[in-house]
């Protein structure tokens, strides 16, 4: 209790600036252990009884709930637009005086013991071995500087370079509007930078080590409760290790750049790979224990995994409620479909969030963004006539572990009524499928989501990697009495499998060229063109930039847009064609009567050619920056001679 007094007090500092923690990794665990973690520690002693919860649980746990209390307070700095040092200031004092009040009082009443953890010593030696393994992992590639990173750290860097927490479009000056909808975790981001003084990037760039070791222990957790079994949430834990950290199978730039790089460094992966286990614990804990506290603390946990990420958040609802629909149609033996309605019901008060974003700012949105709607990256859909389906190639038969993990779901419909894990695996598959699968579902989810993009992405729930260790739970449960061969004939498949994939892991692993030490030179070593940028063009100023450079400019620049090369980006009051097409219109003829008003029409502060001869200008444009590969403008329709 007397060090995290004294970490409190050193965050105090920081926030008043009496102290900086200038080093990436040590202002990372600082702030993610007293912002995140202490505020949950103590939270999940108040709503868990005794021995409900282990000492490994509460690792990832106490991250989740510390992200109720920062979501909430995140609400309150949105709403009174608090500049980050005092918003820093207060929440720490909130943390220290929630500590003295559970320290003094709380303590007295509620009676908190860990449950008893019962992993062998080569249990916890592989434990050990993963998490370490993935830190290292993690900290060599480092975040991926593209797909995600583009749109999360222009939200972040406008947050840290106004100072204050608001909710704007950072693309668009003076747009209320955002996709990201009262973003807890860009907010969080938004305070490291900021305190630490270290660039939104660089942040961005060691986030995976901190986050993934945790996601991986959340995971096991779940699949120890899920099997009831320790082996067999060790053999879950293997599986999804190799899955996602060293096959590499649905990696960015097509292999060349690790698949967490950049799925761990955004809010992603916090939202799926460790929130969703964690609320899976926490209803399975309920289910069996009937603890009323959880019921009460399902909602906030909801909604703070919709702060972090709101279509995740969607995504662990269907989960629920597909699992709600098979357990009155199935009645399983094992579930109480009457306290999984309680869950239901209880949870669905966390969906506030999402009914603010689609029901009362839907009124604002452009009738032509509904072409872009949704960013992009999902599966794509073919088309039979006016029948849409999603493609089988890249879901179902996409990489060796889906398609045997699709055979092993046939299977377990016989054990659904007995067995957690099959009917798990089971209904979840035989939900998604119906619905990717099923030109009628699919049109009719056109209607909802034109491009499909966010229907199609169900697929990243369909949990195969569990659906590997149903035949271990079958040979070590002995539930196939009469066909005990089925189950060692897909046991040989999983094996076969992975050896095959194993096999192949130091050439996926050498061909990644975006590693960290790759990212850090594309900050580092393009320093001296970030800084005649910042000198010449202040903070908040409208751009004028080709579309081709849009991609990155507001990652590196604290600066407004005209247009973006991704146009699903703009939030859903504006309409992104006009504006591309005007913008792409510009740079073909820059200085004629009709590009001057389009610089006018986007109140443009300053214009920026590259690699461009350019012998004469109109007068509005006055030089602010000029070498043979760029050109700055400001914008100044006083220096215009008069008419």
């Amino acid at each position: 209790m007397i060090i995290n007094l004294v970490l409190l007090f050193i965050g105090i500092l920081t926030s008043i600036g009496k102290v900086t923690l200038n080093s990436p990794y040590l202002s990372i665990a600082f702030y993610y252990y007293i912002f995140l973690y202490l505020p949950g520690y103590f939270l999940a002693k108040v709503f868990f009884n005794g021995k409900e919860i282990n000492k490994l649980e509460m690792i990832p746990l106490s991250l989740c709930l510390g992200y109720i209390v920062f979501a909430f307070s995140t609400f309150f700095a949105y709403s009174f637009k608090l500049q980050i040092s005092l918003f820093s200031l207060i929440y720490c004092t909130v943390i220290l005086l929630w500590m003295l009040i559970y320290m003094f009082y709380v303590k007295k009443i509620v009676k908190f013991e860990y449950a008893k953890l019962d992993l062998t010593s080569l249990q916890w030696l592989i434990i050990a071995l993963i998490a370490v393994t993935s830190f290292l992992m993690a900290d060599y590639f480092g975040g991926f500087i593209s797909g995600n990173f583009l749109v999360q750290v222009s939200g972040i860097r406008k947050l840290v370079s106004n100072g204050i927490i608001e909710q704007r479009c950072c693309f668009i000056k003076d747009s209320p509007y955002s996709l990201i909808m009262y973003h807890s975790y860009n907010v969080f981001l938004a305070m490291i930078s900021y305190l630490s003084k270290n660039d939104p990037v660089k942040i961005w760039i060691y986030l995976p080590q901190f986050i993934l070791p945790i996601g991986l222990i959340a995971n096991f957790c779940f699949a120890r409760r899920l099997f009831n079994s320790n082996k067999l949430g060790i053999i879950y834990f293997l599986i999804f290790f190799s899955y996602n950290c060293l096959f590499n199978i649905r990696a960015p730039a097509y292999g060349a750049a690790w698949f967490h790089s950049e799925f761990s460094a955004c809010h992603n992966f916090t939202a799926m790979g460790v929130f969703m286990p964690i609320i899976l614990i926490i209803i399975m804990q309920y289910l069996k224990s009937d603890n009323k506290k959880l019921l009460i603390l399902l909602p906030s946990v909801f909604l703070a995994q919709g702060s972090v990420h709101l279509y995740v958040q969607s995504k662990t609802y269907f989960i629920l409620f597909t699992l709600f629909f098979w357990a009155l149609l199935i009645k399983p033996y094992f579930l109480d479909y009457k306290k999984l309605f309680k869950v239901v019901l209880f949870s669905s008060f966390g969906l506030i969030l999402f009914f603010y974003g689609f029901l009362v700012l839907t009124p604002n949105i452009n009738p032509a963004y509904s072409v872009y709607n949704g960013p992009g990256g999902g599966y794509p859909v073919n088309f039979y006539g006016k029948w849409p389906l999603t493609d089988m190639k890249v879901t179902i038969f996409q990489d060796p572990f889906v398609i045997i993990g699709t055979i092993i779901f046939l299977f377990t419909l016989p054990f659904v009524k007995a067995s957690l894990a099959s009917f798990f695996v089971f209904t979840l598959f035989f939900t998604v499928y119906f619905v990717l699968y099923n030109p009628f579902m699919m049109r009719f989810g056109g209607m909802i989501n034109p491009m499909f993009e966010r229907i199609t992405r169900l697929h990243n729930i369909v949990p195969f990697c569990i659906a590997m260790v149903i035949p271990f739970e079958y040979i070590y449960r002995k539930r196939f009495k009469k066909n005990g061969m089925i189950a060692v004939l897909l046991l040989i498949g999983v094996l076969f499998v992975l050896l095959l994939q194993i096999k192949s892991v130091p050439e996926r692993l050498k061909k990644i060229v975006y590693t960290k030490e790759y990212s850090l030179k594309q900050l580092e070593g393009n320093k001296g063109f970030h800084d005649i940028v910042k000198q010449t063009i202040p903070d908040g100023s409208i751009v004028l930039v080709d579309l081709p450079y849009t991609t990155w400019w507001t990652t590196y620049f604290p600066h407004y847009i005209v247009a973006h090369t991704f146009p699903f980006v703009f939030p859903p009051n504006i309409d992104p064609t006009q504006r591309h097409d005007d913008v792409e219109y510009f740079y073909k003829s820059p200085f004629n009567e009709k590009s001057r008003e389009i610089v006018s029409k986007y109140n443009v502060d300053y214009v920026v050619f590259f690699n461009k001869d350019m012998e004469k200008v109109p007068s509005y444009l006055k030089p602010a920056y000029t070498s043979a590969q760029l050109k700055i403008f400001k914008v100044d329709f006083n220096n215009e001679p008069a008419k």
